[in-house]
């Protein structure tokens, strides 16, 4: 059976100066042999990166699936409401970005959203590493430590650390190995906009080996790449040089990401 390789982590819209369209993600996906993109939709990014637009899309691309985005504004039971809607339409999941939108993952006013989705079987993806220069949220509030506190309280709820925390890489492996219903994708690790440099993917494969050998086993990541800021083609070949068992493998590429957003591959 062909192994199939899952990207977790992509987006569409505007980036770099630059509008990034779905055929655009496509050809990088036939360029790299990835079978499925799931899209993170993105408010920030322009049309194209909207909830309402790559819902749209997402009936009619069998290679795509989509996970929601809400703004903190939208805390409330309304907000909730439309997320709850998307479910009902096919998302696979919720983003929440905080740092960016000045919010802790354990705001109390999330909790609805955490039942919600522990309820229905969809998993939160929080944004958890580094900020871009000038954003005005805090680097405490993307802490790892921070989502334990939410795994502790939603022990049903599935969460993806995005980033693995990066470059708190170890505290993040600490909190996916205390709670089972936590994973993290290895996305948005190299330079962005850039040609993968040996000495990047060399630093790269060296840390998360250490952190292979810090769990003792590779078996609670998912494979991303953050689209477009790098090449899938380029990140997959990049992250085909851990050395992994046949299990580690198909969890990292496939298997986790089936799971936990409910693929049905």
């Amino acid at each position: 059976m062909k192994s199939l390789f899952v990207d977790s982590h992509t987006h569409l819209g505007k980036a770099n100066r630059k509008v990034y369209s779905i055929q655009e993600l496509e050809t990088s996906m036939n360029q790299a042999n990835i079978d499925i993109s799931i899209v993170i939709a993105d408010r920030t990014s322009g049309k194209l990166a909207t909830n309402d637009y790559l819902a749209t899309l997402s009936k009619n691309n069998s290679k795509i699936r989509v996970v929601a985005d809400i703004s903190s504004k939208e805390f409330n039971d309304e907000g909730f409401q439309k997320i709850y809607n998307f479910f009902r339409n096919d998302f696979v999941g919720v983003k929440l970005y905080p740092g960016y939108e000045n919010f802790f993952p354990y705001d109390k006013k999330l909790f609805p959203l955490y039942d919600l989705c522990s309820r229905l079987d969809r998993p939160v993806i929080i944004h958890t590493g580094v900020l871009q220069v000038g954003s005005t949220g805090f680097l405490k509030q993307v802490h790892p430590f921070n989502v334990d506190e939410v795994a502790s309280r939603f022990s049903r709820l599935k969460i993806v650390m995005a980033h693995s925390g990066n470059p708190w890489l170890f505290d993040c492996a600490s909190v996916i190995t205390k709670n089972k219903n936590v994973y993290a994708d290895i996305s948005g690790y190299f330079n962005e906009f850039k040609t993968l440099s040996k000495k990047e993917v060399d630093l790269f494969i060296k840390n998360f080996t250490e952190i292979k050998i810090y769990m003792g086993k590779f078996e609670k990541f998912l494979f991303g790449t953050d689209w477009p800021l790098y090449s899938q083609k380029e990140y997959l070949e990049a992250t085909l040089q851990l050395h992994l068992t046949k299990k580690e493998f198909e969890l990292l590429f496939f298997k986790n990401a089936n799971n936990v957003f409910n693929l049905g591959l």
